[in-house]
């Protein structure tokens, strides 16, 4: 196996005989970079990656941050959905948050997970007001004032099934929204 240390620093991409790329961006501070055919790149054997998965509903800012690919940004916008949201209940809600694509949440799925939260805010539909459940990003104002209206012309919900059928709420998003509202 040939290594390269690289004493000027910098970034510098090179092409071995293989035709596979190889980034140097870390050979100044003493690291070596492996030139070797079938090893795997720095970014996959990174810091991060001997550590257990961070917890979506329990990760404060430092935890996201220490993941590869999330900063100070990104790991403010998580934690501003999750406090939107009350809590994840699946990853895939990643990429509902602001600054997050599709390549960025496929490189974050290893270092990430979502568990059972107690703490999950849930919305009571039969108290809840307009601008309540408007808070709520996957409620707009038409379906809050639906929700309220329907509510108070029968006297309240029994269940959350007849608060679709009152709204004629398509299925996507009252599965999305189901796990955040509770009749009591």
């Amino acid at each position: 196996m040939r290594q390269q240390v690289i004493k000027n620093g910098g970034y510098h991409p090179k092409k071995y005989y293989d035709g596979s790329w190889q980034s140097t961006a870390y050979a100044h501070k003493g690291m070596f970079a492996d030139t070797g055919k079938n090893q795997q790149s720095f970014s996959q054997t990174g810091y991060a990656s001997h550590r257990a998965k961070v917890g979506l509903n329990q990760a404060d800012s430092l935890d996201l941050q220490s993941i590869p690919g999330i900063g100070t940004k990104t790991a403010t916008q998580i934690l501003l959905y999750r406090e939107q949201l009350g809590g994840f209940v699946s990853i895939a809600q990643l990429l509902e948050v602001k600054y997050m694509d599709s390549s960025r949440y496929v490189k974050l799925l290893p270092y990430l997970c979502v568990q059972p939260s107690p703490q999950l805010q849930r919305i009571n539909i039969n108290t809840a007001t307009v601008e309540e459940l408007r808070r709520h990003p996957y409620i707009d104002y038409y379906l809050a004032k639906t929700i309220v209206v329907h509510r108070n012309a029968n006297g309240g919900y029994h269940n959350i099934e007849e608060m679709r059928a009152a709204t004629k709420l398509y299925e996507a998003l009252f599965e999305k929204l189901k796990p955040y509202l509770c009749v009591e």
